[in-house]
């Protein structure tokens, strides 16, 4: 029996299994029926569902809760998902991870690697487990990022919930989207071969999926990419620049700042280079442009899909 295949058939995706009660009704019976399928068969749909982006939180959540009474899942596949997972699957995953001492290695190299978010290390109970198995060098690397973190701004999450929903009811239309993204974004940002180096390549980024692109625009600090962080720059004569610092010909710096301008610096006359746990993309930067201009623009966004068997982008 295709479960996933009837799954899809009843129209419960990304869009129709998003609308409150009624979604998590039908997620809890999908579990159900795998957990009726023949053991291998089940798991393998689960571990579909905990893995794609299209299905909803909800959905992947109950997925995870469900593999959680199977067979323990390697340390891998928690990894591999959280790299483009939403806040509240981010979550669970470390919760499930750190329960034993090797998921909780695997976890603390996740974060220490900036391959999942720092805010992960509010949640006392991981920040506890992952000191547990940390080297001395490593706890100190925690406090660190502990200290630096950027808080949850409840104004954004309320922002993205409302964007959401205006999204799930929105008619959109990527090429509008498209002309949105070249007029606000590209100075930053790729797509193809067009666009600047500032910010991540977004050559299929359309697979991470709606809630976690949501994040990813309207909250550019959550999930931060340790080689798009931004950079405070001190100069021997005083100035203070800031940016994203990549190296350049020789002894040469390039700082790029956040309206696309390229700053070429000598090593010498750089004083200070304080590397800060934030993105170079400024929060609110998305969040101000006009609600059907965004939804367009999420539309084309998740039109970027990447071909099967391709890295994830930055």
């Amino acid at each position: 029996m295709n479960l996933a295949g009837n799954y899809h058939r009843a129209g419960l995706g990304q869009r129709n299994f998003a609308m409150g009660g009624t979604a998590c009704l039908l997620g809890l019976l999908f579990c159900l029926l795998v957990q009726a399928a023949p053991p291998e068969v089940g798991r393998k749909q689960l571990i579909r569902v905990l893995h794609s982006p299209n299905e909803t939180v909800a959905s992947r959540l109950q997925a995870l809760q469900t593999l959680a009474r199977m067979a323990p899942l390697p340390a891998a596949t928690f990894v591999k998902t959280m790299q483009e997972a939403p806040a509240a699957l981010q979550r669970a995953l470390a919760m499930q991870l750190a329960q034993d001492e090797s998921g909780a290695k695997t976890l603390l190299g996740s974060v220490l690697a900036g391959k999942c978010s720092a805010r992960l290390l509010e949640q006392d109970s991981i920040m506890t487990r992952l000191q547990q198995v940390a080297s001395k060098q490593q706890q100190q690397a925690l406090e660190d990022l502990l200290d630096n973190v950027s808080s949850v701004d409840e104004e954004i999450i309320t922002l993205i919930a409302q964007r959401r929903r205006g999204f799930l009811a929105a008619k959109t239309e990527a090429k509008r989207g498209q002309a949105v993204f070249e007029k606000n974004c590209v100075a930053c940002h790729r797509v193809k071969k067009d666009g600047g180096k500032i910010g991540p390549d977004l050559n299929g980024v359309g697979h991470r999926g709606l809630d976690r692109m949501l994040e990813d625009v309207l909250d550019p600090h959550r999930n931060v990419d340790p080689d798009f962080r931004r950079t405070t720059v001190v100069t021997t004569e005083g100035g203070i620049l800031s940016g994203l610092l990549v190296p350049g010909k020789g002894t040469q710096r390039l700082l790029m700042d956040q309206q696309g301008k390229e700053i070429v610096l000598d090593q010498s006359k750089i004083e200070e280079a304080i590397i800060s746990p934030l993105s170079a993309m400024p929060t609110g930067l998305a969040g101000h442009l006009p609600a059907g201009e965004f939804y367009d623009l999420l539309a084309y966004l998740l039109t970027l899909q990447r071909k099967p068997g391709t890295p994830s982008p930055k």
